[in-house]
C-alpha cells in the first residue's frame, strides 16, 4: 500500500467464503458488496441482509468484494504528471453513488493533503494521468481511474481539463 490509506476490503472467491467471513470478522454495517469488475453495489445494513444478498450472488459464481462503506462526501483528484491540477468535491445522492461517481459536484481548493495523496498514488502506480477518488474527511483512497473521463470535470471546473494533459 506504500502508506496510502484505503478502506478495509475483503476479496473472497466464493459466497461460502464470504459467509464465513461474516461469521468470523467483526464487520461494521453497512458494507458494500459487489462482484469483481462490477460497479453495481449492494449495501446491506446488517448481517441478515448481507446473507440474503450473498445467497442471490451464489448463481454468478464470481469473486466477491466486501468493503468498508462510508456515506461521507468524496473528492476526485485529477492528476497530471504527479501534480494534482483539479479537485472536485462530490456529495453522493444515494448510497452507491461513490462507486459510480454520481453526486453534486463543486470545484474545491487543492489542499496540501490532496497534493500529497495524489502525488503518492500516481508515483506508486507509475502513471502520468489519473482520477483519484478519496473520502473527504478520512482521506482514504476508494478508487483510481487510469483512464478518467473529463467531461464532468470540464463542466465543473470550467477549464479544458483534457488540454492540461496534452501540455
Amino acid at each position: 500500500q506504500e502508506g496510502i490509506e484505503v478502506p478495509e476490503i475483503y476479496h473472497v472467491e466464493s459466497v461460502k467464503f464470504a459467509t464465513n467471513l461474516l461469521e468470523m470478522e467483526n464487520i461494521e454495517f453497512p458494507i458494500a458488496m459487489r462482484t469483481a469488475g462490477s460497479l453495481d453495489v449492494m449495501l446491506p445494513n446488517n448481517k441478515k441482509e448481507a446473507e440474503s444478498m450473498l445467497s442471490a450472488l451464489k448463481t454468478l459464481k464470481e469473486p466477491i468484494y466486501l468493503e468498508e462503506f462510508s456515506k461521507e462526501r468524496y473528492v476526485d483528484l485529477y492528476v497530471f504528471g504527479n501534480t494534482v491540477e483539479y479537485a472536485i468535491r462530490k456529495k453522493p445522492k444515494g448510497g452507491s453513488d461513490i462507486y459510480k461517481g454520481r453526486g453534486k459536484s463543486k470545484r474545491v481548493r487543492i489542499k496540501n493533503a490532496y497534493k500529497q495523496i495524489g502525488s503518492k498514488v500516481a508515483t506508486t502506480l507509475k502513471t502520468d494521468l489519473a482520477r483519484i477518488r478519496i473520502l473527504e474527511k478520512q482521506k482514504k483512497v476508494v478508487d483510481v481511474s487510469l483512464c478518467p473521463h473529463f467531461k464532468k470535470a470540464m463542466k465543473t471546473t470550467k477549464k479544458g481539463v483534457d488540454k492540461e494533459f496534452m501540455k
